[in-house]
């Protein structure tokens, strides 16, 4: 049977009849959408049509965005007034590796802390901790940073796509006094993918790169590309912390493939420690690991 259009994009049939209803209009307007489409213009999302596959006119549904500053700062203020209880309800247990307790004291030693994306929301249990979050200029990591800073943690703005230049002035200068925490497979992933850039800050301001492992006894898990972590009310969160990774300043670069890939593996296997604490798996244990067990509540 053949489709009742000009020309239809399944068929490829040519026929001179008449939609009923004012269908040519709204097959026009469809072509007209579709050609600017191909042309890289955007427009509402084509919707199958009744008439043999053929598409027409319909809604582009797409992810709002808070782009006003007002907005955003009134939805910072309702996230940090938000989390600030429910923080408060969280436990926190450190499993501490051969580096000694963290978080460390900055007037003795300091780290480039590295944990995944997804864990981001655990680090508030640290915030009365001297240390400063690298958070993107991104629109989404505007309203992260203003609650952060609401609720008391430091940050620099900045990633590898936007501000960069000036996040890594700031932390040259910051890890003279401060830990620099960094959540290396964000804002956009992949998931749990360690970039060279982190083991090329690490040389540049002379700090060892410490893995942050997270587990969650129960939390909620977003639909997005890391399957953020929201922590349930009164659960425990388990920290492991790996060995120091010491980056040389002069490092070559055939050299950061291999250093990437080694601070991806402890990181990864950081997670695993933490993952199976918390649920209560069997651990993988070292003969030459030593650790020491902490207990953190928020306040």
């Amino acid at each position: 049977m053949n489709c009742p259009c000009l020309e239809c994009p399944i068929s490829g049939t040519l026929t001179a009849r008449a939609l009923p209803n004012g269908g040519w209009r709204a097959l026009r307007n469809a072509w007209k959408r579709s050609a600017a489409r191909d042309r890289g213009i955007s427009g509402p999302r084509l919707k199958t049509c009744k008439f043999a596959g053929l598409e027409k006119l319909g809604k582009t549904k797409r992810p709002m965005k808070l782009r006003h500053p007002r907005m955003i700062r009134l939805a910072s203020w309702l996230t940090a007034a938000i989390l600030r209880p429910w923080v408060a309800t969280l436990r926190g247990q450190v499993e501490h590796g051969p580096a000694g307790p963290h978080p460390a004291d900055p007037a003795r030693q300091r780290y480039v802390y590295v944990l995944w994306h997804e864990g981001l929301l655990a680090a508030f249990l640290f915030r009365q901790h001297p240390g400063h979050v690298l958070i993107s200029q991104h629109a989404d990591g505007e309203l992260i940073a203003q609650a952060c800073e609401r609720l008391g943690v430091a940050v620099i703005r900045g990633s590898s796509r936007k501000g960069g230049a000036r996040a890594l002035l700031q932390m040259c200068r910051l890890s003279e006094q401060s830990h620099i925490v960094i959540t290396p497979d964000g804002p956009r992933g992949p998931r749990r993918r360690m970039p060279e850039g982190v083991i090329q800050l690490a040389g540049l301001v002379g700090l060892p790169i410490l893995p942050v492992g997270i587990g969650f006894q129960s939390a909620w898990r977003a639909n997005s590309w890391d399957r953020f972590a929201v922590p349930r009310p009164f659960s425990t969160i388990h920290f492991h912390a790996g060995a120091p990774i010491h980056v040389p300043a002069q490092l070559h670069d055939s050299s950061i493939e291999s250093y990437r890939q080694q601070a991806e593996t402890a990181l990864l296997a950081a997670t695993d420690q933490a993952e199976r604490a918390a649920t209560g798996s069997p651990r993988i244990t070292s003969a030459n690991l030593q650790t020491t067990k902490s207990s953190l509540t928020a306040g």
